[in-house]
């Protein structure tokens, strides 16, 4: 992967995190979400 490559998918990746974050709430935090969900894993 040369440079350009690497410049064009992390503005991609810039773009796709603007992208999502409108469907999130002000205060989500993935690493809550992501422990709530390991709980209830757990408990299955």
């Amino acid at each position: 992967m040369n440079e350009d490559e690497k410049i064009t998918a992390f503005r991609e990746l810039v773009k796709s995190i603007k992208e999502n974050s409108k469907y999130l709430s002000e205060d989500f935090n993935p690493d809550t979400e992501l422990e709530k969900g390991k709980k209830k894993n757990i408990q299955k």
